[in-house]
């Protein structure tokens, strides 16, 4: 298996940046660097699924890949009020960088 560079650009399309705000877009990413690249690099599919969730008024993060039965919940401490209409997100891995987007963008 071929190992990832974990250290490329991360970009978010601009309905990310419409729709979710910032403190979310930026939980969504350090999670996705701290728990999914740094210790699960060979295992990584193209395709990151987020499912978000609110409970006790603190989001919680749903992850899974397309391609295997993988799957981490993370309770955040970012506290909500109410979840974004888009609720669920996408990052895709297009083997320069990793773009985060909503499934409506691809």
């Amino acid at each position: 298996m071929k190992l990832r560079n974990i250290y490329r650009e991360c970009y978010g399309t601009a309905s990310i940046d419409k729709m979710l705000p910032s403190i979310i877009t930026k939980s969504i990413w350090d999670f996705f660097k701290t728990q999914i690249l740094l210790k699960n690099n060979s295992l990584l599919s193209y395709k990151h699924i987020f499912d978000l969730k609110l409970e006790d008024n603190y989001l919680v993060l749903n992850y899974q890949q397309e391609s295997q039965d993988f799957e981490i919940r993370s309770k955040t401490n970012v506290k909500v009020d109410k979840l974004p209409l888009a609720h669920h997100i996408w990052i895709i891995d297009n083997g320069r960088s990793f773009i985060m987007m909503l499934p409506t963008d691809y």
